[in-house]
This record gives structure tokens, C-alpha cells and sequence, in this order.
């Protein structure tokens, strides 16, 4: 970058760079356990992992056609709900600058970069992985996962439990009981021969971002 501020992670991935907007995220929200999350799809981004470690769980979100304020299910495949500890934020360019004490950071047009006044004590999230669209081929293999952290946190807008019809899912596996684990990203849908039906797997046509909580 030219003039200006840029703040990287203990890991070196980039949190704040003042020419991009999209740089500063900020956690406007947290929940410890809920199976239910209301959120603005234009707006927000939601990660989750399960509530509580030390098992193997697959989940992903109940099917939604909505484009703004959505609530939506966690659940699995045959539409059980299941626990989530979630983490809901936004980039600054989606929020209005607060007033107050506090550091705000604009790039050269004026969009608002990062306001340390956003923050509300959910603390903060740190990307750790971050996969390629198309870098995953759906198959969910245990022995390869994304990583081998299954307390990482995923973002979850782009997954779908949809049981309509013959099926599409995309979900993920955290496998967190001392066997192969870590977390691994499946997507499929079912398709009805007259023999039976099976599963096509396919690759993630959107990237994949994890990564975990902490404090600002």
C-alpha cells in the first residue's frame, strides 16, 4: 500500500488496511448455543462451530430464497436442529460511523474503514484458513481436512439443508473425538436412478473462511 494504515494478525493475514473498507470486520454479535439465527444476507456474515466440543457433528443452514433479513436453522442432513456457537459481523463499509471516544480509520473516498467505537465486547474473529472457490471437491474426506482444528469457527451463509425434491446439501463435518479430527466441507446433491439413488459430489463454488474468536 501507499500512505495510510495496515494492521496484519499474529499469523500475518491482513485485519485492517485503509484502502480497502472491506478490511476492518467488525463482531457485532455473539451467541453461545442457539440452533436459530436471524440475519441481514447483504450485510452480514455468520460463522459458527458447534456448541460444545468433543464429538462429530455435521451441520449447515436450513434452505432460505430470502436476500435481506433471514432467519434460518441450523441443522443436519435429515433436518434435526443442532446447537451453534455463532459469531455475527459486518465489514465497516456496511456500518455508520459511531460518535465518541474511540480510533476510526477512512480511506481516501471517505468510506469508513475501521471504527473501534463498533465494537459492543463480542470481541473480535481472526481468519486463520481461507480456501479458493473450487479448492475442495464436497467429499468430506476425514483424513484431508481443511484443517485439523474442528474448534474453529466457518462461515455459514453459503451452506444449505434442502430436503426437497431429492436433495441438495452443502455443510460442514467438525470431527472433534480424537479420531482423524478437524473440518471438512461436503457438498452434494441426490440423483434417483431406477436402481437406486446416489450421491454427485461437488466442489465449493463459493471460498471458505475459518477462523476463531478472541478478544480486539
Amino acid at each position: 500500500m501507499g500512505y495510510g494504515i495496515e494492521i496484519l494478525s499474529g499469523n500475518g493475514n491482513l485485519q485492517i488496511n485503509s484502502d480497502y473498507p472491506d478490511s476492518g470486520f467488525i463482531v457485532t454479535d455473539k451467541f453461545s448455543s442457539t440452533s436459530t439465527i436471524t440475519y441481514d444476507r447483504s450485510k452480514d456474515l455468520v460463522f459458527a462451530r458447534p456448541a460444545s466440543g468433543g464429538g462429530d457433528v455435521s451441520a449447515g443452514l436450513s434452505s432460505s430464497t430470502g436476500t435481506g433479513n433471514v432467519t434460518r436453522t441450523f441443522q443436519t442432513t435429515s433436518g434435526t436442529s443442532v446447537n451453534m456457537e455463532v459469531i455475527k459481523g459486518r465489514f465497516c463499509s456496511e456500518l455508520t460511523a459511531s460518535t465518541g471516544y474511540g480510533l476510526q480509520i477512512f480511506n481516501v473516498d471517505g468510506d469508513l474503514a475501521f471504527d473501534s467505537g463498533a465494537y459492543t465486547g463480542d470481541g473480535g474473529f481472526n481468519v486463520t484458513e481461507y480456501v479458493p472457490k473450487f479448492q475442495e471437491n464436497g467429499q468430506g474426506i476425514v483424513t484431508d481436512p481443511i484443517t485439523t482444528d474442528a474448534r474453529k469457527f466457518v462461515n455459514m451463509d453459503t451452506t444449505v439443508i434442502d430436503n426437497s425434491g431429492e436433495g441438495f446439501y452443502t455443510y460442514y463435518r467438525w470431527k472433534d473425538d480424537g479420531s482423524n479430527e478437524g473440518i471438512t466441507f461436503i457438498q452434494y446433491f441426490n440423483i434417483t436412478f431406477e436402481l437406486g439413488t446416489v450421491a454427485s459430489f461437488l466442489s465449493n463454488y463459493n471460498p471458505i473462511i475459518i477462523g476463531e474468536g478472541g478478544s480486539v
